[in-house]
């Protein structure tokens, strides 16, 4: 009987493949799956006028035929079937089975080298696991979570913990002692049961000598050959910890040293300022004295001086009067430096507008157009920003006396840190930029007082007051290009907070 037409249908859509063949090594049926992967074979010499495939001789399935039985399995690995994209053998089984009155082999096999190659990365993948797993400095552990025990731990446990990797395995982390604080554990675990991981959780673990241990911890729920794992990653931040504990004390310490400082600077401004408000005061008698003297002087006795002795008279008086005008510009900067400042919404352009209606009446020999379109919205004391705007605009009135279309400009724009800056602007005589800070130090001019007469305490003033806002003063110019000075002062909602 043919053994084709004994073999069931199915065999053909088997998907493995599927060869009966005799002792002889002539093929008498092969299914699809066979033809698929073998059909390189096909035709073959020593193929017979059938086409039948014909086994070589020294083949392990003709050379095994004497361990075939009918009554179990055969391994067989044969090097002539072997597929010809990877060169792989196959391995199948082979059973004897009667075909009438034949008795034939029955080659089953699958090719299995997609399958080992995938056992191979897959192998090479897991290597490559275990070395990070032992190599990282964090120790990582994997916890069973139907009973806590921890079923695997890394190198890294040994170095934080100084006991052997088996001390925890096949334990939970609580019996072996490692928690300062059981009840961080359970922190941990309703962490997980409510978010599915914990990130960076501080806690305090104990090491073999009782060495408390800062360590921060991360966990995350893993299926497991279908049971939930604790993946936890616990790395040590006792150095950080202490550092941040070192780092608190020393800005402790500077705070202290701050606030010490801070009061004797205090006190020594105010014993400076009570002595520049003293000696002020005081030298206002013996230069009220000088210029009195100097003019009964010239009313009683001017005709008999000569030329050059009424030359030095001048002198005396207008030194006498420089003097004079330094004393009282010091003790208003005293007596500013001693003022509260009482804050309100207040327009600069309105108070720049009156103190420019002042100078107009004072000087009307002079047009000096003043552009301020923005109302300037401030918030602080009035009384003290008057006096910033007084100095400012004085400074630009005095600046462009040489020009004969003065302009001084007003605007304002907004400033870093929530504040707002003003800035005034003229077409004067302006100055070297990189002197601009020093101009805001008392009694520092950069121009002579034959030119420009003053006593250079403005600057100083209107700095004094806006540093007592809060704020900033700046300038800068060009020599021929007229000048620009600035100030910032914080906006409203910035002092409330």
């Amino acid at each position: 009987m043919n053994p084709v037409e004994l073999s069931p249908p199915a065999l053909d859509q088997a998907p493995f493949a599927v060869m009966i063949f005799d002792a002889q090594g002539v093929v008498h049926y092969a299914n699809g799956s066979f033809r698929f992967l073998c059909g390189h074979l096909y035709p073959a010499p020593g193929s017979n006028e059938n086409g039948a495939l014909q086994i070589p001789a020294d083949d392990a399935l003709l050379q095994n035929w004497k361990n075939y039985s009918s009554e179990r399995e055969c391994a067989v690995k044969s090097e002539w079937l072997r597929n010809p994209e990877s060169d792989e053998f196959f391995y199948g089984v082979v059973r004897l089975q009667a075909y009438g009155n034949q008795t034939l082999a029955c080659f089953y096999a699958q090719d299995l080298s997609e399958l080992r190659l995938t056992y191979r990365s897959l192998r090479s993948t897991m290597e490559t696991f275990h070395a990070i797993f032992n190599l990282a400095p964090d120790v990582i552990s994997l916890t069973r979570m139907s009973d806590n025990v921890v079923v695997q731990v890394n190198k890294a446990y040994e170095k934080l913990s100084g006991y052997d990797a088996s001390h925890l395995l096949g334990r939970t982390s609580i019996d072996s002692g490692a928690w300062k604080n059981p009840s961080d554990r359970l922190r941990l675990l309703e962490g997980l049961m409510a978010h599915g991981r914990v990130e960076c959780m501080p806690v305090e673990m104990l090491d073999k000598q009782g060495n408390i241990l800062h360590v921060s911890v991360s966990s995350v729920v893993v299926q497991l050959h279908g049971e939930p794992h604790m993946l936890s990653i616990f790395r040590d931040i006792s150095e950080q910890v202490r550092n941040e504990r070192d780092l608190r004390e020393l800005n402790q310490q500077l705070e202290e040293r701050v606030t010490t400082r801070t009061q004797e600077l205090s006190r020594l401004n105010q014993e400076l300022e009570s002595y520049i408000y003293t000696l002020s005061h005081d030298l206002r008698s013996p230069i009220r004295a000088i210029s009195g003297f100097s003019a009964l002087l010239r009313e009683q006795g001017e005709s008999e001086l000569s030329e050059d002795n009424r030359i030095l008279l001048n002198r005396i008086e207008s030194a006498a009067k420089r003097m004079m005008q330094m004393t009282d510009d010091l003790l208003r900067l005293a007596r500013l430096s001693r003022s509260a400042v009482e804050r309100k919404t207040l327009s600069l352009a309105r108070i720049a507008e009156e103190v420019h209606k002042d100078f107009e009446a004072h000087h009307p020999e002079r047009h000096v157009e003043l552009i301020c379109k923005d109302p300037l919205t401030a918030w602080g004391d009035p009384q003290l920003l008057r006096h910033v705007i007084e100095n400012l605009i004085s400074n630009a009135w005095k600046y462009t006396s040489t020009k004969p279309n003065a302009t001084i400009r007003l605007w304002s724009e907004a400033d870093i840190h929530n504040q707002t800056r003003f800035l005034i602007q003229d077409n004067g005589v302006g100055f070297d930029s990189s002197y601009a800070q020093r101009l805001f130090q008392p009694f520092y001019r950069m121009h002579k007082d034959s030119e420009f007469p003053g006593t250079g305490i403005g600057l100083a003033t209107v700095a004094r007051i806006v540093y007592a806002h809060g704020g900033q003063v700046g300038a800068s110019a060009t020599p021929g290009g007229g000048a620009m000075f600035w100030f910032s002062l914080p906006n409203q909602e910035d002092n409330d907070a």
